[in-house]
């Protein structure tokens, strides 16, 4: 909670300065399916910030939505589905990455690859995570990389459902 007034305080002296609007994105990585702490910390900041009336971008990883979901956390579900969320990757660190599997591929061979590899990711967070905005853009993408043939101009998969 110290973090989140901290946070605000710099937002509101940031203003003060501010020739014109200012507009800040806030944008967490929820990649970590191993340590059940991370699912509290989750939790602490989508509520912190849902209660300062403030919106975020949480990008989770799909095994981190099945994870959720096998440990019956819905007080993090909820809390997350308050926000907008975006795609990070089916599994994240799990080797290989798309990185790798991707390197021996051509540029459309490497984005059906990609959309076959990551599309249970995909379907998963759709649905377990219900949230009034999603966001799903591949984790790690680059201007010109097999993974952006898969998504739509709009910022969402081209993935069916």
């Amino acid at each position: 909670m110290i973090l989140c007034r901290l946070f605000v305080l710099l937002l509101f002296a940031s203003h003060l300065f501010a020739r014109g609007p200012v507009y800040v994105i806030l944008w967490f990585d929820t990649e970590d399916y191993i340590e059940p702490a991370a699912d509290d910390a989750a939790l602490r900041i989508a509520n912190d910030l849902t209660a300062l009336g403030v919106s975020a971008t949480f990008k989770i990883v799909g095994e981190k939505a099945r994870t959720l979901e096998s440990r019956r956390r819905t007080d993090v579900i909820q809390a997350l589905s308050k926000h907008a969320i975006g795609f990070h990757s089916n599994r994240h660190s799990l080797h290989p990455a798309p990185a790798e599997y991707l390197r021996r591929f051509g540029y459309l061979e490497g984005a059906d690859e990609f959309q076959r590899r990551e599309e249970p990711g995909i379907t998963d967070i759709k649905a377990h995570i219900r949230c009034r905005t999603r966001l799903l853009w591949p984790a790690g993408l680059f201007v010109g990389s097999p993974e952006q043939s898969s998504v739509t101009p709009n910022g969402h998969t081209g993935l069916p459902g």
